[in-house]
């Protein structure tokens, strides 16, 4: 999960003015320059925000929001908005552009709006990001900011100037606060807020409104039931009840403003080392400065011995001046018809459903723009209907499945694709047009659509891509694998996957019973109400009030250290399945039908340039963690069918792949023996781990050797591994230093790979796919260890991807003229969409396309069952 900080830049820089200055104190004592500038504020700003900035990775965010100065909405709702305020101090104000200026330098994203205040940027950011799955991490000393909180949303509140911070999240609110994240709208329309000068409900304070929402909820159930109440406090609530209203209303923040680009643009980038210089010198910032010139760089101490342009993109490109773009409704009215490049502008990130703009498209010397109400009609469909057309695009998979939303088929061929091209070259690139783009530093404009510049940018970045995958020997991976499955994943997408909401309804209904029943139970052992979703609730009650062991020192309840105190009271083996039927509802029951489309199916993203590794990952639902590793979970699978009797599921699934592929490549001749030979190869470890002939291997033996041997493929350390066995760190170590004497050349193959990794900075895989581990030669010893291990099993995890990228591309090949179609990758899963009477057939030509996909020194086995639901077919 990727994090994004989110800072409330005035809060911040106030805080940081104040925390060294108050009123009673001369102001020639402010920090300033010899010329006199006051830089006491940002000086504390910046120390505060490097600090932010140093933990982010690559592909993390960070933005910092602004209030304009000006007079925004809330200011025409309310004229008094905000007039009680003492006025900011000239030595403060001097200071804001200096702070702007001071981000500029760092290389940090900052942005505001005009009509809207910095809490309405954060809160719609907030909410952009969250839905993007990223943790979202929000600095102020603003308590509205409170209701933005959420699973993955937390705020850290600043006190005592930036000093002290204090972190707010869902399972803390109600219990440090007194409302939950939802309720602060609420609790604002009571009791007012004497910063922004508007006063709520007379008599209401904050310890009343607390009460309050306890009893009744939310503002509209409190002012219902004090009707009835002849109290003064309830005939107040009744009284002002439209103040109350209105006041509830200036505290929502806005949530839905376009800040997808203040999203791209925040994405973590290197400081200008000059203008950084610079700004230090000009505000006399000797310490920063000083500390600048003894590192590296200002946020990492990172050794780049090895390779200092790794996973970068190459630059020397020459960029195309198209001119003005044209706007047709015909390609009729276009007399050069010899289009190169084809881009769709949409408004978000999920091309399946977000409103389509246009259609941009480039010839070798102009640029045309299709408006979306004149795609389908503007004959653009009989060039993607000739297959002996070709083109070029930012995202092919897009491109097609937008192109199906018209009706419209893509059967010209595609030559270049810029992100899968990007991919290859660097995984820590974002799979967006202006991060793809920025990463070749290609020149863009705010006013411009960031689509446009993708297509008029394909031409001048191809030959500079193409030759840079040349370079690095992935060609082959680039055209036989990535660009053929663009197209796979593409049909994949339009097909989709059945989802009868009667039957995942009957079951969610099911889930929610044993919910209750299980929160019961559980507070059947205390003599109150917890919040059971509260990890510092249920760490009070579990080891202040029942008196348990903690696992560790700081009392997590973790499922991890639940699992550890599991025999110590009945309540934590109901807490673990509690938490397990709350996920299931929260990720799956709950929130599938939000994903359906009138065609009753789930249309899911796969995302081809996102991991590290090369697999494929699932968005909008991700259907890749519906566990299969038990029976609840599973369960959910059975709300997956067609309505009508003609088809079925059918899924294959790779068996034990990782270890062959761990055979085939550290050509281990014990290892490779056991796979040839049909045999088990977890009964084969677990003989020679113990000691004991495989006739007398125990289930309790194959199952710690099956855990044994996937955390060698892992990278698990002894003391992960001492965790997963329930043993000493000093029998786990005895059990690794085995397996690597019964199957030497793993241990070989292992050193080898991190030896290569040390001298070149990147790992390969069987296909030349390249991981980057930057940390690999770190002083750090963790992240140096880390890398190790990543190197490890990027090798092997890659090699599979590979593997089943290839086997997807053959296997849709084959199908070609059968009613049956492949619909869903899991992991090393491929699932099918069959024909009845295709069936024995299908099952046939996949098998054989599965298991021969690659010639491997030992055999590739696949597995396959089939059935009238997805739950019967694995």
């Amino acid at each position: 999960m990727n994090r994004i900080k989110i800072i409330d830049g005035n809060s911040l820089l106030f805080r940081s003015f104040y925390a060294t200055y108050n009123p009673s104190m001369d102001k020639s004592a402010i920090m300033h320059t010899k010329n006199g500038i006051p830089v006491n504020a940002v000086y504390i700003f910046h120390k505060f925000i490097k600090n932010l900035r140093q933990d982010l990775l690559p592909n993390e965010r960070i933005v910092v929001c602004f209030d304009t100065g000006k007079k925004t909405f809330r200011s025409a709702m309310l004229e008094s908005y905000k007039k009680q305020r003492k006025p900011v101090e000239p030595e403060l104000v001097a200071q804001m552009a200096i702070a702007r200026e001071m981000l500029d330098s760092m290389g940090i994203f900052r942005c505001e709006m005009d009509g809207y205040e910095a809490d309405d940027i954060a809160g719609s950011l907030a909410n952009f990001a969250k839905q993007r799955g990223d943790e979202v991490i929000l600095y102020t000393s603003d308590k509205d900011y409170f209701q933005l909180i959420d699973d993955n949303v937390s705020v850290h509140f600043l006190r005592k100037g930036l000093s002290e911070v204090e972190i707010y999240d869902k399972g803390n609110l109600l219990e440090k606060f007194g409302v939950r994240p939802d309720q602060i709208c609420d609790y604002k329309g009571l009791c007012g807020d004497t910063s922004d000068n508007f006063k709520g409900i007379p008599g209401v304070g904050e310890k009343t409104a607390i009460k309050l929402l306890a009893s009744y909820d939310h503002l509209e159930d409190i002012i219902e039931a004090m009707i009835n109440v002849n109290t003064k406090t309830a005939m107040n609530i009744v009284e002002h009840q439209e103040d109350g209203r209105f006041c509830k209303k200036l505290a929502q923040m806005v949530l839905n403003l376009d800040v997808e680009k203040f999203y791209l643009d925040g994405q973590v980038k290197p400081y200008d080392h000059n203008q950084l210089v610079a700004f230090y010198k000009k505000y006399e910032f000797n310490k920063f400065l000083n500390e600048l010139e003894k590192q590296e760089s200002l946020f990492d101490s990172v050794d780049l011995s090895i390779n200092e342009n790794r996973g970068s993109i190459p630059l020397g490109f020459k960029k195309i001046d198209y001119g003005e773009v044209k706007t047709v409704k015909s390609i009729s009215e276009i007399n050069d018809k010899n289009f190169v490049s084809f881009v769709f502008s949409y408004e978000k990130h999920n091309y399946h459903i977000e409103k389509v703009k246009g259609l941009f498209l480039a010839t070798k010397i102009n640029t045309y723009f299709i408006a979306d109400e004149d795609i389908a009609s503007c004959g653009i469909a009989s060039f993607f209907l000739d297959e002996k057309n070709e083109y070029i695009t930012l995202d092919n998979k897009c491109l097609i499945y937008i192109f199906s939303r018209y009706g419209i088929e893509v059967k010209a061929k595609c030559t270049f694709d810029l992100m899968l091209a990007t991919y290859l070259l660097d995984t820590n690139v974002e799979d967006d047009a202006s991060s793809i783009l920025k990463s070749y530093e290609y020149p863009l404009s705010d006013d411009k659509d960031i689509y446009l510049s993708a297509c008029e940018s394909l031409l001048a970045l191809k030959s500079v891509a193409l030759k840079r995958l040349e370079e690095e020997n992935q060609t082959r991976l680039y055209y036989d694998i990535e660009l053929p499955l663009a197209i796979v994943l593409a049909k994949m997408e339009i097909r989709g996957v059945p989802l009868d909401l009667n039957t995942l309804a009957i079951y969610s209904d099911e889930l929610h019973r044993k919910l209750e029943g299980l929160k019961e139970e559980i507070l059947s052992y205390a003599d109150h109400e917890i919040n059971l979703n509260s990890p510092r609730q249920v760490s009070t009650f579990l080891f202040e009030e029942l008196k348990l062991r903690k696992p560790d020192k700081k009392g997590s309840t973790s499922n991890e250290n639940l699992l550890k105190i599991k025999d110590e009271h009945p309540v934590i083996s109901l807490l673990i399945e509690y938490r397990k039927y709350s996920k299931l509802i929260s990720s799956y029951t709950d929130a599938l039908p939000n994903n359906i489309y009138e065609d009753h199916k789930l249309h899911a993203i796969f995302n081809q340039a996102l991991t590290t590794t090369g697999r494929l990952s699932m968005s909008d639902p991700n259907l890749q963690n519906i566990s299969i590793r038990d029976a609840e979970g599973k369960e959910i699978r059975k709300a997956f069918f067609y309505p009508n009797n003609e088809y079925m599921f059918l899924s294959f699934d790779y068996s034990q792949i990782e270890l062959r592929l761990l055979a085939h490549l550290s050509k281990d001749k014990n290892l490779i023996e056991v796979f040839n030979s049909d045999g088990d190869i977890h009964s084969t470890t677990a003989s020679k781990l113990f000691g004991v002939p495989k006739e007398n291997i125990t289930p309790l033996q194959r199952r710690m050797a099956k855990i044994v041997n996937f955390s060698i493929v892992y990278g698990t350390t002894s003391f992960g591994l001492s965790e997963k066995l329930d043993v000493s760190v000093g029998e786990a170590k005895n059990i690794i230093d085995a397996f690597y004497l019964a199957f030497p050349k793993v241990k070989e193959y292992e050193e080898s790979v991190i030896k290569f990794v040390q001298e070149h900075g990147y790992c390969l895989t069987m296909m030349n796919r390249r991981r980057y581990l930057k940390d690999i030669n770190s002083s750090n010893y963790m992240l140096r260890e880390f890398s190790k291990r990543a190197a490890v099993n990027a090798s092997i995890q890659g090699s599979a991807a590979d593997l089943i990228k290839k086997a997807m591309i053959e296997v849709e090949d084959a199908l070609r003229g059968y009613q049956s179609e492949m619909i869903l990758q899991i992991h090393d899963e491929l699932v099918f969409k069959v024909k009845r009477e295709e069936l024995e057939m299908v099952k046939k030509i996949v098998k054989e396309k599965m298991e021969n996909t690659f010639n491997l020194s030992v055999p590739l086995l696949v597995e396959g069952a089939e059935g009238n639901t997805w739950f019967e077919a694995k």
